[in-house]
């Protein structure tokens, strides 16, 4: 959970400073916390609180009485997202995305990676008949010695449901785990499809993130 809350912000004095984007921090959220398998909290708030508010937190964190927090710290709404890890990765392959290799593609809806690869590293990509169909990239990494990768994947609309993404996917964690750092997986609680491109490619669930807005 500590790889996955650096690999997603910045942070300063134990608060919340910035969502860590590759391209450009963004405002961060009011709070965020991460909850294991096994029932463990953790936190971090975008100012200093109270003694009495973090104690209060804590509380309703533990009681999972999400409305009261919101009211506590004048949230509006709060987005839940399951939080996963390696395990028995399954390698697959993918063409490693350079700016060199992305002028020799039909990027089609990809053409932004031109602006966004520098700072989305390691990018793998799947190509049918030299057009760039399906990436996976690092959209969020974090600054320790061992560093979180956050995956972020796209497959153009036309060619899903071919296994294009599970590709992309898998050669990505392979890549990511190659120069020594950890892949990690995440989506919103709700997102079918995203849980089972996550468990195809051989990640496991660890916990589960709220962040509040």
């Amino acid at each position: 959970m500590n790889l996955h809350r650096e690999a997603m912000f910045l942070e300063e004095n134990d608060c919340l400073k910035a969502v860590n984007e590759p391209w450009g921090a963004g405002p961060p959220p009011l709070l965020w916390a991460g909850r294991t398998l096994d029932g463990s909290w953790q936190w971090r708030s975008s100012r200093i609180l109270s003694p009495q508010i973090a104690a209060k937190l804590e509380e309703l964190l533990k009681g999972e009485c999400f409305e009261e927090i919101k009211g506590l710290i004048g949230a509006s709404r709060m987005e839940q997202s399951v939080c996963c890890r390696p395990e028995n990765l399954l390698q697959d392959e993918g063409m490693v995305l350079t700016l060199a290799e992305l002028e020799t593609l039909d990027l089609g809806r990809f053409s932004w990676l031109r602006e966004e690869l520098p700072w989305a590293a390691p990018c793998l990509g799947v190509t049918m008949e030299g057009r760039l169909v399906s990436v996976c990239r690092s959209v969020r990494i974090g600054t320790g010695v061992s560093r979180g990768h956050e995956a972020g994947v796209e497959t153009d609309p036309t060619f899903r449901r071919r296994g294009l993404a599970l590709q992309a996917v898998r050669a990505w964690a392979a890549a990511v785990k190659a120069q020594g750092d950890i892949p990690l997986y995440s989506f919103d609680r709700d997102n079918t499809p995203s849980r089972r491109l996550a468990e195809k490619s051989g990640f496991v669930p660890y916990g589960e993130g709220f962040t509040f807005w």
